[in-house]
């Protein structure tokens, strides 16, 4: 018995082939997170007042230690510290030093990403309710700033990818459909937590590539949307 969802896959598909893309697309930029979730920005002379590179990295290594354990309390712990820092960390691999530098933050989020169940489900338990209260005052106030910075640091708890889905929205009511249409894929790449979000997600996140004229990317969306509900 076929999902009664598939008709809304091919109404979504007349629908995002009917839109036209704005001349404009091509010229925005993606600066995801901003100076907060990366390098420091250019001028920016502060000092630091938060963990050395070298103890981050410590700490990193000792999470990756710690989840081989099963000890998702405390590893969890070690990684939103990371998460938490006002700068990003870039390292060379161990494994690959040909590769060009890592974000320790980009690490750290791929480490919660592969956690299984049980270790969400502890990180959840950890930082979810500071989240969600970050979350519920940003939204009070429609402080998108505060939404983003919500997604940076606990995008892997449920508040976190609610701030992630509301700052792309955001994006897409603004006339910025390329910075739209990677915060959805962002959701779109965790299927399970970010499932409830279906099948608006996929629409919207289809709708935001055919605007920014990328339309071999909305149709990659939708046919995976139909895949979903076939």
């Amino acid at each position: 018995m076929r999902n009664r969802g598939c008709p809304i896959v091919w109404w979504a598909a007349l629908l995002v082939a009917t839109l036209p893309a704005p001349d404009n697309a091509s010229a925005q930029v993606i600066i995801y997170g901003g100076p907060a979730g990366g390098r420091s920005a250019p001028g920016d002379s502060g000092a630091l007042s938060g963990p050395s590179t070298r103890e981050l990295h410590k700490r990193f290594d000792r999470a990756q230690k710690l989840l081989k354990e099963e000890n998702f309390a405390e590893a969890s712990r070690l990684l939103q510290t990371i998460l938490d820092s006002d700068e990003d960390v870039f390292i060379k691999s161990d494994e690959q030093p040909e590769l060009a530098e890592q974000s320790l933050k980009l690490k750290a989020h791929l480490l919660f990403a592969q956690m299984p169940a049980e270790g969400r489900a502890v990180y959840e338990q950890q930082q979810g309710p500071a989240a969600r209260r970050l979350l519920d005052d940003a939204l009070k106030s429609h402080d998108v700033e505060g939404m983003a910075l919500v997604a940076r640091r606990y995008f892997h708890t449920q508040a976190g990818l609610d701030a992630a889905y509301h700052v792309a929205a955001d994006n897409f009511d603004h006339g910025r459909p390329l910075l739209a249409a990677v915060g959805y894929e962002r959701l779109l790449a965790a299927p399970g937590p970010a499932a409830r979000f279906e099948p608006y997600l996929s629409i919207r996140c289809a709708t935001s590539w055919m605007r920014a004229g990328l339309a071999d990317k909305a149709l990659e969306v939708l046919v995976g949307l139909h895949r979903r509900y076939a």
